[in-house]
């Protein structure tokens, strides 16, 4: 009978309904891909950010305090709000020059 259950054949489950063996698993599968799905779309928005540049700038030290300070205030601290923060800085500042 275990091997049966594994044929296709219907089982009963806890509750005494009948179910087919490959229902559940289609269900489990379909289970699956959203979970795959979801994963792909994560790493498509890593993705994203790992092609954005990266540029290094020395600040005076008081101008760094500065705006590591505005940032918490705005944004709340968390991880990437400093990137934020410039990111915004710099459109303004690009807008600015048009």
């Amino acid at each position: 009978m275990q091997n049966q259950r594994w044929m296709g054949h219907d089982n009963e489950n806890e509750n005494g309904a009948l179910h087919s063996t490959f229902g559940l698993l289609e269900k489990h599968l379909t289970r699956a891909n959203r979970a795959q799905n979801q994963r792909q779309k994560q790493l498509n928005r890593w993705w994203s950010v790992i092609k954005m540049g990266r540029i290094s700038v020395e600040l005076p030290e008081e101008l760094e305090k500065k705006l590591r300070f505005k940032t918490i205030e705005r944004f709340g601290g968390r991880k990437g709000d400093l990137s934020r923060a410039v990111e915004e800085a710099v459109k303004i500042w690009v807008a600015k020059e048009k």
